[in-house]
């Protein structure tokens, strides 16, 4: 079975139109987005947690003593997220080591848009 290709909104028959995980120079970038788009939800719930956990009233103390908005960032909100910037960076890392998972199935590397994970399989186990 042939990998689904998703074609741009302006595609159709037209000679111009490009298949995102069919051409090579733009796969990677495809790929890249797909991981993003993945993963973004995470992160996004996890700062925002820790930031809607700080303490209100540090906030006021700050601006009581002529912290701005910056000031605030750097000496309240940073230190207070340092546990889930840690555990961000944990997930990053081991997610960047199970990295086969999309290509394969996004591509097979089929359509000559061999990846650099499929190209690697490839190799290893022939």
């Amino acid at each position: 079975m042939a990998p689904w290709t998703p074609r741009s909104p302006t595609s159709g028959s037209s000679s111009s139109s490009r298949l995102w995980l069919g051409d090579p120079d733009i796969i990677n970038f495809s790929l890249a987005g797909t991981s993003v788009w993945r993963y973004m939800g995470l992160n996004f719930v996890l700062f925002l947690g820790a930031i809607q956990s700080i303490d209100p009233t540090l906030y006021e103390a700050a601006g009581l003593d002529g912290a701005d908005k910056w000031q605030q960032f750097r000496h309240i909100i940073l230190p207070s997220i340092r546990p889930v910037v840690s555990l961000t960076f944990i997930l990053a890392i081991s997610g960047s080591l199970s990295v086969f998972e999309i290509p394969y199935v996004m591509t097979g590397g089929a359509n000559g848009s061999e990846t650099f994970v499929i190209q690697t399989i490839d190799y290893a186990f022939e």
